[in-house]
């Protein structure tokens, strides 16, 4: 629990988005990877509920943001360049 803790502290929390039409064949091989600390959301629609997902342009192609503190890198558009990178 502690371990856990500190590395939460350390590294902070990944927040993952995925958005496309078709993220749920994505969202499931997302899911089967080892990814701790994570904060996973998903959508196929424009969505400016939740903050996360806020300004994320939803097209045809698949696209996966990577973000801490609200903060997102650049998407990337091919899912095992994206899990290379975690």
């Amino acid at each position: 629990m502690w371990a856990s803790f500190v590395q939460q502290n350390v590294y902070g929390i990944n927040e993952i988005i995925v958005t496309g039409k078709n993220f749920t064949e994505s969202l499931s091989l997302i899911l089967q990877s080892f990814i701790p600390n994570k904060i996973l959301q998903a959508t196929n629609v424009e969505n400016n509920t939740f903050p996360l997902l806020e300004f994320k342009v939803v097209k045809d192609q698949n696209s996966f943001y990577l973000c801490k503190d609200y903060t997102c890198k650049e998407p990337m558009f091919n899912l095992k360049e994206f899990l290379a990178n975690m």
